[in-house]
């Protein structure tokens, strides 16, 4: 129980980190070619770029993992409840 249990998290942080990174290189790519193409080698340019990309993919993204997570804690709390009663 337990096992399906640490497979079932790991599996839903993995998905849920993934789009906002994957979205935040992409960015990055597109910021470092244009970068490499104009000659503008502007630190900030590549930072403030990835954070906006990241504020926004979560803003759009963000309910759908939330729902998730409260799903998987209210059968996490029953499912410890459940165990803590077996003898």
């Amino acid at each position: 129980m337990f096992e399906g249990a640490l497979r079932e998290s790991l599996f839903a942080v993995l998905i849920f980190s993934s789009i906002p990174l994957g979205f935040s290189l992409f960015v990055g790519l597109v910021i470092g070619f244009l970068q490499a193409a104009t000659q503008i080698q502007e630190q900030s340019a590549p930072f403030v770029g990835k954070m906006l990309i990241m504020f926004l993919v979560i803003a759009l993204f963000g309910s759908a993992g939330l729902d998730r997570m409260i799903e998987m804690t209210q059968n996490f709390i029953t499912s410890a409840a459940i165990f803590g009663r077996t003898p």
